[in-house]
C-alpha cells in the first residue's frame, strides 16, 4: 500500500519523494517510533514513552500547504543523487554507507552545492542512529533540557 502510494506521488503528480511519509501512514503505531531503511525496507517499532519522561509532542498546523511537485524539491534530490555518485568512488555503496569523512575528503570533487546536500543526508541518518539509541535507553536528556512550554489556562 505503501510503495503503490509513492508510486502515484512519482508518476502521477511529479515528485520523485521518498515513502517515509506513506510508510508511517500504512505501518505507524501509537506510542511508537518507526523507523524505516528506505534501502531494504526493514523497519522496526520503538517504544515512545513520553508520558513517562513527562514530555508530548506538538503539532502545529501553519495553513502553509505543502506543494513538493511545484517545489525545488526534485532538484535537490537530483543534487543529492549526484554527491551520492562522488560518494560511491571513495566507497559507499549508498548514504547509508557514507560518513562525514568520506564527504569530507570528496570535498575538491563537489561543488558548494552538491557538498551541502551529501552534509544534509550523511548528517541526518545519523541523527537518526542517535534516535534510535535514545529511544531504546529512554534517554530524553536533550529535550528534558529545554525549558517547559507555558501553557494557556483552559
Amino acid at each position: 500500500m505503501a510503495k503503490l502510494a509513492q508510486r502515484a506521488e512519482n508518476d502521477f503528480v511529479g515528485v520523485k519523494c521518498g515513502l517515509m511519509d506513506q510508510f508511517i501512514a500504512v505501518f505507524g503505531r501509537q506510542d511508537s517510533a518507526l523507523f524505516l531503511d528506505c534501502e531494504t525496507l526493514d523497519y522496526a517499532h520503538y517504544p515512545l514513552n513520553l508520558e513517562k519522561a513527562g514530555l508530548e509532542l506538538l503539532v502545529y498546523d501553519t495553513k502553509v500547504r505543502r506543494r513538493l511537485a511545484s517545489s525545488e524539491y526534485n532538484t535537490r534530490r537530483r543534487e543529492a543523487d549526484g554527491a551520492l555518485e562522488v560518494l560511491k568512488t571513495k566507497g559507499a555503496r549508498s548514504y547509508k554507507d557514507a560518513t562525514t569523512a568520506m564527504l569530507n575528503s570528496s570535498k575538491e570533487e563537489l561543488n558548494a552545492v552538491l557538498f551541502r546536500r551529501a552534509r544534509h543526508v550523511i548528517t541526518e541518518n545519523a541523527r537518526v542512529r542517535e534516535a534510535v539509541d535514545a529511544l531504546v535507553k529512554d534517554d530524553f536528556a536533550p529535550w528534558e533540557a529545554a525549558p517547559p512550554i507555558p501553557r494557556k489556562p483552559a
